[in-house]
């Protein structure tokens, strides 16, 4: 059961990494190999450049308010539910889904501050 609260800290850890790939090894030009890629990032060289660093920041602040939620949690749950509960499993398995959705979330956020930016 542990492992499971092991893969909790795993995206939020993953989006601080990728966060900082991002922001300080953002790729120079558009390609379809890593970075922010989506058709309004590719329109231009600004945009891309651009939705790098807002995707960035985002998935940064998105990961460490995910870890803040999974150090709450797992105090809660640790000390409250046990983890062999069905509680317990509801709750993890819960926040995981929270997790994958701001994961996700930063596409619609940052394709926004794209339509502003550079509004074609």
């Amino acid at each position: 059961m542990n492992f499971l609260v092991l893969i909790l800290f795993m995206f939020p850890i993953f989006s601080i990494v990728f966060s900082t790939l991002l922001l300080k090894h953002a790729p120079e030009d558009i390609n379809w190999a890593y970075g922010y890629r989506t058709k309004r990032a590719s329109a231009s060289l600004e945009a891309w450049k651009y939705a790098q660093q807002v995707s960035g920041e985002y998935w940064r602040k998105s990961g460490w308010v995910s870890i803040i939620c999974v150090v709450i949690l797992a105090v809660i749950v640790f000390v409250f539910i046990s983890l062999d509960d069905y509680y317990g499993m509801f709750i993890i398995f819960g926040l995981l889904a929270v997790q994958v959705l701001i994961f996700l979330l930063v596409i619609p956020y940052t394709e926004i501050k794209l339509k502003r930016m550079f509004k074609k």
